[in-house]
């Protein structure tokens, strides 16, 4: 879909030159650190340290067996993650969206809560059930069956794409859902009347319509799973298997750290991901497949007759393993005596020990005030952004939707490292934010930003200029106007990017990896830490603090997209 300015007279008054200062800061905030991964990646020495360029960061890096044994990794594990997906997420959302399944609503939720839930807790939880010989669940099976060695092994490959399908289907539902719903049922009414099967409809007419929407969040996932990086390090990295997003991390990690092989690879990474990026925008074609209509097509749900219960058993075996049982193992976890071990007794001593630590406090505190930070901070950079793009006819504004891009070629692995290397070895002056809130608030917000800008582009559309015309007839000033008018107006949408901008920024570790200091910590940096130093207990408790942040979240959330999608149908249906 292509975006038509409006015309504003309340802006009748500005000129072009108006956004030369504003696009050169949104240059420098949003393109700057890809160009020093770039930079670094010809220096032979770590940031801030002056030294000459040379090639023998890609020399060396590209001389090991083991980076390209860690890319083939990445783009072998890439396919079968998103194609088990894409398989669930399609009879996951036909389930809910299109049949007489009971319980529909509340497999939604679970849904959707499910993908809100922190990465880090979650690979805990499935370490604590099957991790090898230690795994609760290995245990059981071992001691029941009287096996010799563990029938599950959640570090493997296999862990890896089992997990990502519990995952990324979630991530799939989100987009496919509305295009579902929205979709005329005459078709699958004809195909039915013709004598074809619930099962041949679904995938000879509702599979081939929904196919662009489909592809498109195909590629969204992908590129997701190509910077992925939580659960390949501790699902793979314990067993010397590594994607290419841990090989960066281990490179740049490892004492003495190899900085240039860490930074040649980040910019050879760029040139894949923005390959990606390329196809999808050829195959998608500028268009959207995510729509919210006040008025759509009749959609009258399928009766599956006793197949329903076969649906129902299908939604609720995964609510049940994919959310249920990891978030009792994690809170289990940390109540006892002997982590992993069920019968060794339940104990809140180590609660006690750790809400009376000064630095989990700390911890706890840094993570809602990073949050708020970078919440408060991007619906106002977002919001403006939009508002010039969608709202005015100045030149140059194309280049606010070009540079809102450029983020989404950096994984997050990749990001952190130019963050890190624009502030110590990039402009003079800058190195005083280094480990500071405020540096890992403006690199959250330089992850968010493609879909920061995407959000609000959806919502800004919806207004329409009279309301504005009327308020400037009326004598109102623009800022009048927008305190007024516009901001009301967009209230839903800034509250709904507001929260998703501050659960992100709460769960956010890979890319504050290596911009952080002591004292800036998060809980997600103190989960990673002590995974990484075996204090599982510890880890699980600041995981269920985590996950706890991110449900009261993706309830508040629900609660006010339920509410806007009321709005919608009344005023709809006046």
């Amino acid at each position: 879909m292509r975006y038509v300015a409006i015309p504003c007279s309340i802006l009748r008054h500005l000129r072009p030159y108006v956004l030369v200062p504003f696009l050169g800061l949104l240059a420098l905030f949003l393109a700057y650190p890809i160009f020093m991964v770039v930079y670094a990646s010809f220096k032979g020495g770590p940031p801030g340290v002056d030294t000459p360029f040379s090639f023998e960061g890609y020399t060396r890096a590209w001389s090991e067996w083991a980076t390209y044994k860690a890319l083939i990794t990445t783009f072998a594990l890439a396919v079968p993650r998103v194609l088990t997906g894409v398989i669930f997420a399609i009879f996951a959302t036909w389930i809910i969206t299109r049949t007489n399944t009971p319980l529909r609503w509340f497999f939604e939720e679970m849904i959707w809560l499910k993908l809100f839930l922190p990465i880090l807790p979650m690979v805990m939880a499935w370490l604590l059930i099957a991790g090898g010989r230690s795994g609760v669940l290995n245990k059981f099976l071992m001691d029941v069956l009287n096996l010799s060695k563990p029938p599950l092994d959640i570090q493997s490959y296999w862990g890896v794409i089992f997990y990502s399908f519990m995952l990324s289907g979630s991530f799939f539902f989100l987009y496919m859902a509305p295009a579902f719903r929205n979709m005329d049922a005459s078709l699958e009414e004809s195909s039915r009347v013709s004598g074809a099967s619930n099962i041949r409809t679904l995938f000879r007419i509702t599979v081939p319509m929904m196919m662009p929407a489909i592809l498109g969040v195909t590629l969204l996932v992908f590129l997701f799973v190509l910077s992925s990086y939580e659960i390949e390090l501790f699902f793979l990295a314990p067993k010397g298997a590594y994607v290419f997003s841990t090989w960066i991390w281990w490179e740049a990690s490892k004492i003495p750290p190899d900085y240039p092989s860490a930074m040649a690879m980040s910019s050879v990474f760029l040139i894949f991901v923005a390959i990606v990026i390329y196809l999808q925008s050829k195959i998608l074609g500028g268009r959207q497949f995510v729509t919210v209509t006040g008025r759509g097509f009749g959609v009258r749900l399928l009766d599956l007759g006793k197949w329903r219960w076969a649906a129902f058993a299908f939604m609720a075996s995964w609510t049940l393993v994919g959310l249920v049982l990891p978030m009792v193992m994690l809170i289990l976890g940390t109540v006892q005596n002997a982590y992993g071990v069920l019968g060794s007794g339940y104990t809140l001593d180590y609660w006690r020990e750790a809400l009376g630590r000064p630095s989990i406090i700390r911890s706890f505190r840094n993570t809602l005030m990073l949050g708020f930070m970078a919440a408060s901070a991007g619906v106002i950079l977002y919001g403006l952004m939009s508002y010039i793009y969608i709202r005015t006819r100045l030149r140059g504004r194309q280049l606010i939707e070009i540079l809102s891009w450029v983020p989404r070629a950096a994984p997050g692995v990749v990001l952190s490292l130019g963050i890190a290397w624009a502030a110590l070895g990039g402009i003079p002056g800058l190195d005083f934010l280094y480990g500071s809130l405020f540096l890992m608030a403006a690199v959250i917000l330089l992850e968010a930003t493609p879909q920061g800008m995407r959000m609000m582009n959806g919502g800004m559309v919806q207004l329409s200029a009279e309301l504005e015309e009327a308020s400037r007839v009326s004598g109102g000033s623009w800022s009048h106007t927008m305190r007024r008018v516009v901001v009301p107006l967009l209230m839903p949408t800034l509250l709904h990017a507001w929260l998703l901008i501050f659960r992100g920024a709460t769960s956010a570790l890979v890319v504050l990896l290596f911009i952080y200091r002591p004292s800036s910590k998060v809980l997600a940096i103190d989960i990673f830490e002590r995974m990484l130093t075996n204090q599982p207990q510890q880890a699980a408790i600041l995981g269920v603090l985590l996950t706890a942040i991110s449900m009261v979240v993706a309830i508040v959330a629900r609660v006010l997209a339920f509410r806007q999608r009321r709005s919608l149908e009344i005023g709809g249906g006046v």
